[in-house]
């Protein structure tokens, strides 16, 4: 793996822990090591065989290991494991704008919404249940996104604006793709 995969890898393993709640110090050392493997000057295949990878600012030795193992065979076995241990669209609502680690747990574990796919909510809730989300404008962007169509390769909320045949040229419906 190059430099960007594996600050690919390391952003989204920063993600997953704040998903699960992790330490934040933990989590800003996944981020501020997947910032610091993207900007590397040095070649990175030179720095794994060398064993040099703990003399750069930010990675320790846990880290090193796991770079070092990503670059050499491509996988990462804590990364498959956190995966896993994790709903596979949760991290799929986190494309809904406004949506973060932590407001997409919360809406897990309060409303057991693990995926957009997989929930169809309505605009407003009961007046008895109220969404675990704060906001009117959240409330109603996390409604439209888990309506809405979700384009998985694109990883983005799809939705397509078609002339309404009742109306004038110049207005458009909103309709869901």
């Amino acid at each position: 793996m190059d430099k960007k995969e594996i600050a690919a890898v390391f952003e989204e393993i920063g993600t997953l822990l704040d998903l699960q709640g992790a330490n934040p110090f933990r989590v800003r050392a996944y981020a501020n090591a997947a910032r610091t493997i993207e900007s590397l000057q040095q070649d990175l295949d030179t720095l794994v065989k060398e064993g040099r990878l703990t003399e750069i600012k930010g990675i320790g030795e846990d880290l090193a290991r796991k770079i070092t193992e990503l670059h050499t065979t491509g996988k990462l076995a804590f990364y498959d494991e956190l995966k896993a241990s994790l709903p596979a669209g949760l991290f799929d609502m986190l494309r809904i704008p406004g949506f973060g680690p932590k407001r997409a747990k919360i809406v897990y574990e309060k409303l057991g919404v693990d995926s957009l796919e997989s929930s169809k909510l309505p605009a407003k809730p009961a007046r008895s249940r109220r969404w675990p989300v704060s906001g009117r404008n959240r409330n109603g962007k996390f409604s439209m996104a888990s309506n809405s169509r979700v384009s998985s390769a694109a990883g983005i909320i799809a939705t397509r604006r078609v002339p309404s045949p009742n109306r004038s040229s110049k207005r458009y419906a909103d309709t869901t793709a």
